[in-house]
């Protein structure tokens, strides 16, 4: 009897540490917050991670992984898609929308391409990720959840964004900065930095 109980408690500690191990880890901490609407974007199965630190309690972190180039295309194109998809739900008319596509095109994610080099430059080379002025930038992106509140009683609009209040941090939307690069040893990264814009919130001082 005392053997079995003692079984029991282990499988039960073991069903625990996976659940949070598979709830902590980058690849689900970053599904469920980069596109927080759709939930179709994550790093590679496959992937090195060079460094993940996370803020537990209030959702916040920053990540670094070595990528094959295949990889970094791949991460590229589902961004730049992402960007696409943002844009033409910008030009939908919500007078043409069933109430279900109106609550798509108002959480869509709201993902944009920073294309111009210098301005890339100057936000790698930061403060937030201090790295050097040769890398190769493959694209970087500016992520954020949409919020907005509309207190319409006749039923041809949802009535507020998913993205509740509740979601906020310091009363500050979370976002992510989003960079794909290779160095010059010619590997290549992907790095994600989810923050608010609040000076103690930088990664470097986590």
């Amino acid at each position: 009897m005392k053997k079995k109980l003692t079984l029991a408690i282990a499988a039960y500690v073991l069903l625990v540490a996976g659940i949070l191990t598979y709830i902590y880890c980058p690849r689900t901490v970053i599904k469920n917050t980069a596109m927080w609407y759709e939930k179709d974007f994550t790093i590679p199965v496959f992937c090195k991670t060079v460094k993940f630190k996370q803020l537990y309690d209030i959702g916040l972190y920053d990540g670094q992984f070595e990528v094959s180039k295949k990889q970094a295309e791949k991460i590229v194109m589902q961004l730049d898609n992402a960007v696409e998809r943002y844009d033409l739900s910008k030009k939908q008319s919500c007078s043409e929308l069933t109430y279900k596509e109106i609550e798509i095109k108002e959480n869509t994610t709201d993902v944009e391409k920073l294309t111009d080099s210098s301005l890339e430059k100057n936000i790698v080379i930061s403060d937030v990720w201090n790295l050097s002025e040769n890398i190769e930038v493959l694209g970087f992106y500016y992520v954020v959840s949409p919020i907005w509140d509309v207190n319409c009683d006749d039923g041809t609009h949802p009535p507020r964004s998913l993205f509740y209040d509740g979601n906020m941090i310091d009363r500050s939307i979370p976002y992510c900065n989003m960079i794909v690069y290779k160095d010059t040893n010619n590997k290549y990264y992907f790095r994600i930095c989810r923050c608010v814009r609040r000076d103690w919130f930088k990664p470097q001082e986590w």
